[in-house]
Order: C-alpha cells, then structure tokens, then sequence
C-alpha cells in the first residue's frame, strides 16, 4: 500500500504541475485492498500506513476523502456471465492470461469491493444490463467520471452556454 500511495503521489503532482484541468484515473485504489485480507491484517495494513495512529476507522475516512469519486464497474460474473472468462484464456491483444476467480468467486469479491468503498458519498456502481453491449457499459462510467469531474469544476463544464 506504500507504493501505491506513492504512485497516487507522483501522478498527483504531475497532474498539478501541468497547471491544466487533470483527470486521474486509476484502476485500483488503496481501500481495493481491503477486500482481499482479514480484518486482522488489514488493522495491522493501516497501522503500517501511520503509527500514531491506532484507529484504523479514522484513517479510512482520510483514505476515502483521496478520491473525487469512485466509479465501480461490476464483474461479468454479475449480469452477463456468458462473457465471464475464468481459468488460461486468451485476452484482446492474443495474450495467455489466468484468471483464477470462478464466477462465485467473482460474484464473492465484486460484493466485498462494493463493501470497501461504500463510505465514499460519490460510489457511483456501474450494473451489467441485460442484453446491453459493453461498450453501453463503458458509456455509462465515463458518463460517471464526467459527472464526478464536473462536480469537482463546475466552471469547466462544456455544458456551459
């Protein structure tokens, strides 16, 4: 988790020293973590994070004021299963990849990634619809990360007249 704050860091300032209207964008963010340790170790993760500080609770409440929003795009596994790959496949790019999660096992871990960030106020959870394609999908989170960003600046809206 220290390298990932780190990471966040540098992308931050990076974005900030442009001097221009920047949008980040991350795959994963640090609360992702949760969902794959025991309570235990996760207490032990945040006192890692900040040893003068012994309330965890505390210091995820200052984690989740990192993010402007958090936009979660549900699992295959939930919604449109026949797209759901598990085991050695082949990806777009003709790569062999595994994915070791069944589709309960994805079902299981999608529930405990929506569980990790719930306390966020802009959690915006992006559903498979029956029959749509995923490029609808796709149109619905960038939608998400359009209304998160526009909230945060309102002044750079090309809504605007």
């Amino acid at each position: 988790m220290q390298m990932q704050l780190q990471i966040e860091k540098t992308f931050t300032s990076i974005a900030a020293a442009t001097g221009r209207p920047s949008i980040l964008i991350l795959d994963r963010g640090i609360l992702d973590n949760k969902g794959y340790v025991s309570r235990d170790s996760w207490a032990k993760a945040m006192r890692g994070l900040d040893d003068s500080d012994p309330s965890y609770d505390i210091y995820e409440a200052t984690i989740l004021e990192r993010y402007d929003g958090v936009v979660h795009m549900c699992t295959a596994a939930k919604g449109a299963e026949k797209y759901y790959k598990w085991g050695w496949q082949t990806d777009d790019s003709g790569k062999k990849v595994y994915r070791r999660e069944s589709p309960e096992q994805a079902r299981e871990l999608d529930d405990k990634m929506i569980a990790c960030w719930k306390g966020h106020p802009r959690h915006i959870i992006i559903e498979n619809q029956a029959g749509a394609s995923f490029q609808v999908k796709l149109n619905a989170a960038c939608a998400a990360v359009m209304d998160i960003a526009l909230e945060k600046h309102p002044q750079h809206s090309p809504r605007k007249q």
